[in-house]
């Protein structure tokens, strides 16, 4: 699977549902149609059972339970609402990539097909049996040896049309493109940050490597609380926040801001969280489990991901901003799917038998 692909399961989050009895009906019933491209019932239990297991081993939170599943998330949806959402959307993706297969006059190689049957031989070796026993094991998952050869080629018709939109122009990512993507998906911050929580010398990794916070002594906490109270003094009496922060933070690497999005890690969840919940020219003073932090929310610089100061926020910048772009393009088409909800209402996602073994 290419990187694109792989994206595309980890940012959809795979779900599935599906039940043993349920899979072996309607081999070949149309579950989601576009023009002549077709998601049957199986594929769609395939992929549904696939992507739940993906999302199930993603995420230590998430349980496979009635009571995990009927949950209330923060938009007021339920867990099994918001994945079957997810789900819908990923194996809409996939159908377009069929349609745009097709409609680009794009063709699968003999080479793809031999690597197709390859990947299924091998799954079937995994089974330690033969066909007859490989067809019993993915038999719940709605599936057969020829079927999914039959998926794996249609899972590289989306490679196929990743590659085929940019190379010929029918998507073009410049750098106003780029800066609209930063401007929607980023916040910058410059961030005051000072050690109030533990003492850094005497704080050690323990056998399990976990991380052990020592506290300060009462002296050492008198004099940290003191630089807190007189960095918040300053500046709620006037002081410019650029003077405060190179006079009391501890951390000063990046001079020219923190560029933050949903996707940065190495950071404390609420320095991303709160840089989003004020407005340029706005501060918040926050506590985590590492002390004291202060941020200022600044106007977004033109084109930082092209500044070396800048690239521990940008490593995969480019191509997410592609990836974004493909993605867009892909459901400017959904709404020229016709979806039978009858079928899609037969596999709640509570019900389904996540399948861990039998995908690449």
């Amino acid at each position: 699977m290419t990187k694109a692909l792989r994206f595309l399961c980890l940012i959809i989050a795979a779900l599935t549902l599906f039940s043993l009895a349920s899979c072996k009906k309607k081999t070949g019933v149309p579950a989601l149609t576009l023009e002549n491209s077709v998601v049957t019932e199986n594929m769609y239990n395939y992929w549904l059972c696939s992507y739940k297991a993906n999302f199930l081993a993603s995420y230590e939170d998430v349980k496979d339970t009635e009571e995990f599943w009927q949950s209330e998330l923060y938009d007021g949806s339920t867990a099994e609402e918001f994945l079957e959402e997810l789900v819908l959307e990923s194996v809409e993706m996939d159908l377009v990539a069929m349609h745009l297969f097709d409609k680009f006059g794009l063709s699968i190689t003999n080479e793809d097909r031999k690597a197709a049957e390859n990947i299924v031989a091998d799954l079937c070796e995994y089974t330690g049996g033969g066909k007859n026993d490989f067809n019993r094991a993915v038999s719940v998952y709605g599936v057969n040896y020829d079927m999914l050869v039959n998926i794996y080629l249609e899972e590289f018709k989306s490679t196929y049309v990743y590659d085929y939109v940019f190379e010929n122009n029918v998507l073009v990512v410049d750098d106003e493109v780029k800066q609209a993507y930063l401007e929607d998906n980023y916040a910058r911050v410059r961030h005051i940050y000072i050690n109030d929580a533990y003492d850094s010398e005497k704080s050690y990794y323990d056998s399990d490597g976990n991380f052990v916070m020592e506290p300060y002594d009462d002296a050492k906490q008198a004099e940290k609380d003191a630089k807190v109270a007189a960095a918040k003094t300053a500046l709620d009496t006037g002081a410019d926040f650029d003077t405060v922060y190179k006079e009391y933070s501890e951390e000063t690497a990046y001079e020219k801001g923190y560029y933050l999005n949903v996707s940065t890690t190495g950071l404390p969840s609420e320095l991303i969280t709160n840089a989003y919940k004020i407005d340029v020219g706005e501060t918040m003073t926050f506590e985590t489990q590492y002390g004291t932090h202060i941020i200022k929310r600044l106007e977004m610089d033109k084109a930082p991901y092209n500044d070396k100061a800048n690239e521990d926020f940008f490593e995969d910048f480019t191509d997410s901003v592609y990836e974004n772009t493909y993605m867009e393009y892909v459901r400017s088409y959904f709404d020229e799917i016709t979806v039978d909800e009858e079928i899609l209402a037969k596999y709640p996602v509570k019900d389904a038998l996540p399948n861990y073994s039998f995908q690449y």
